[in-house]
């Protein structure tokens, strides 16, 4: 019973924890049964659980497909985000990555999963007590779990961004079990590590200026307030004050359109839907953020154009923080099809309550709050450093490119005609030769009658001959000039641009 207990209170606690921590104790399940004889016993309680559950859950999904609910495309989402690892590989991707940092990322699991394995034979040994190897299978299949996160957010010596525990302390506590456990001040030391952690991840609020838990742990609150017994209790510090900040853009949308309307947030500020109280446009309380593949964002742009979406708020503004380039990458460049159907169903608005907010095409409004933004911001030159994304892009999503707009051979400028159709996701295909057999790089740059709007840098790989692909869309010049020249600047003589062609879809 407390075994469930835990699991319940995770789950409705921090379910990410939960996440891990259910396929785990599963995990250690099916090894007690294994190694006790227990299977009969564990089958017959599995049973009789499936059948507490299903009942119920086959009522609720009935009723959701009855009232229209997309569940089907709400699981596969669910499942797309899951399998994804949060897209949080782009940074590395996109900033080049370390080998040297890199390398624990595949020695770790594999060690993970040896640790497991040795833990098991030892304890058929009687070396190791049965006990010591469910904690070591718990936490192992926990890191393992958990090492879907991402490579960036738990890779060691990355103490992540986000204030998260690291996967690594998932595979150190058992292994200190393993190897150590023989000694008392070691079982001493193994508790006192394991109750700090666990403190730690359930802390709130989090630490503030620091993602080094050893030294936000020393921290006093300068700012400890304390609840009337008459008021009930706020897990959100300052919540009134948070709000207040986004009063411009709630009487924005409250004097200008009803109750039901809402608005896309491309910009990834938390909990900003439910400051507004207006609807989630898509299955993820978080919007964009966990809109990790483009089949997600392929379905949730199909679910927009049905509803009543009448701004967008685009970004911070004047500063962006971190939600809007998260890890370093652009906003537009990791939600490359929503950011395309805003480009082309939307225009700048104004500012309000530090966003920049857009409007759709063919709307007015009777009241508006909004601050106009630079005429500098429409006319500055975009540029993009992609690293190496255009070259993993070619080799997994060339295939899948759909509506060939434009194809030339053997040139690096190219005159696009007049009234190009410029829809959806555009992305230019570019076929290079590199004789030098050198790392190189390369730029795209697109003009509009004779002046450069915007620019990809990016490398090029030491093959003979490779593709790449460039997500022209996911800048907004591309949309709102009248682009009518394509060139790719070389450094060297050494590369040479084989073929240049622009598809529509991906």
């Amino acid at each position: 019973m407390a075994l469930v207990a835990g699991i319940i209170f995770t789950l409705v606690w921090r379910v990410d924890n939960a996440v891990i921590s259910l396929p785990s104790v599963m995990a250690c399940l099916l090894i007690w049964a294994v190694v006790r004889n227990q299977m009969a016993t564990l089958g017959r309680y599995t049973m009789k659980a499936a059948v507490i559950v299903v009942v119920p859950v086959a009522i609720v999904v009935a009723v959701l497909i009855s009232l229209g609910y997309p569940l089907a495309d709400n699981f596969r989402d669910a499942l797309g985000y899951v399998g994804g690892s949060q897209a949080h590989g782009l940074p590395e991707i996109l900033n080049g990555g370390v080998f040297a940092i890199n390398l624990p990322n595949f020695i770790l699991p594999a060690a993970a999963i040896l640790l497991a394995i040795a833990t098991g034979i030892r304890s058929f040994q009687r070396s190791v007590s049965f006990r010591d190897l469910i904690i070591v299978a718990f936490f192992t299949t926990a890191y393992v779990l958990n090492f879907q996160r991402g490579l960036v957010r738990h890779a060691p010596g990355i103490e992540g961004s986000d204030n998260f525990i690291s996967s690594v302390v998932y595979f150190l506590i058992p292994f200190q079990i393993l190897v150590l456990a023989k000694v008392r001040i070691c079982r001493i030391w193994i508790f006192a590590l394991a109750g700090y952690l666990f403190i730690m991840a359930f802390k709130t609020p989090q630490p503030r200026e620091t993602n080094i838990y050893l030294i936000s742990a020393l921290e006093v609150p300068a700012d400890i307030r304390y609840a009337d017994s008459t008021d009930a209790a706020s897990r959100v510090p300052a919540y009134r004050e948070y709000v207040s900040r986004f009063n411009g853009l709630d009487s924005l949308l409250k004097m200008n359109f009803p109750r039901t309307a809402s608005f896309i947030d491309l910009s990834n500020t938390p909990m900003l839907y439910y400051y507004l109280q207006r609807e989630v446009p898509g299955y993820f309380s978080q919007y964009t953020q966990n809109m990790v593949t483009g089949p997600i964002q392929e379905r949730n742009v199909k679910r927009l154009q049905g509803l009543d979406l009448p701004l967008v708020v685009f970004s911070s503004w004047p500063a962006h923080n971190f939600f809007d380039r998260t890890d370093g990458v652009e906003n537009t460049i990791r939600y490359h099809k929503l950011s395309a159907y805003v480009f082309e169903n939307y225009k700048p608005l104004g500012v309000v309550s530090g966003k920049f907010i857009w409007l759709k095409h063919g709307l007015g409004l009777r009241f508006n709050n909004t601050e106009p933004v630079p005429d500098s911001v429409y006319s500055a030159v975009q540029a993009f450093g992609l690293q190496k994304l255009p070259y993993l892009w070619a080799k997994g999503k060339a295939s899948r490119t759909r509506g060939l707009l434009l194809s030339k051979t053997g040139a690096d400028s190219w005159q696009l005609p007049a009234g190009l159709r410029r829809k959806g996701d555009n992305f230019v295909i570019l076929q290079v030769s590199n004789s030098s057999h050198e790392p190189r790089t390369l730029r795209l740059v697109y003009f509009a009658l004779g002046k450069e709007q915007g620019s990809f840098d990016f490398w090029i790989s030491g093959e003979d001959r490779s593709a790449y692909l460039v997500p022209v869309s996911t800048q907004y010049n591309w949309y709102s000039k009248q682009v009518d020249s394509i060139v790719v600047q070389r450094p060297v003589p050494d590369l040479s641009v084989d073929k240049l062609s622009l598809h529509e879809e991906l």
